[in-house]
């Protein structure tokens, strides 16, 4: 593994602990190194558990539909700024 790469990955792994503790970075790291499972998979929760997840949301705004944007859309204020 490249040095650029592995501290990358170090990073990210410290990240990890830092959002969710030493012991669940612990058992999660064991885990993908017995079974052989890349580390950055093994501490990346299910999508499907994210997507499950319940949100609370104030009354006044469950009625308003947000659509989804792109990068495209901010084009146009990128475009108007001047240095």
């Amino acid at each position: 593994m490249p040095r650029r790469e592995a501290a990358r990955l170090l990073a990210k792994v410290l990240g990890q602990i830092e959002a969710h503790g030493l012991s669940h970075v612990a058992a999660a790291v064991a885990a993908a190194l017995t079974t052989g499972t890349p580390i950055l998979r093994a501490l990346t929760p299910a999508a499907s558990a994210a997507a499950g997840a319940a949100v609370d949301v104030p009354p006044g705004l469950q009625g308003i539909t947000v659509g989804s944007g792109c990068a495209a859309d901010y084009d146009g204020g990128l475009t108007e700024v001047r240095a």
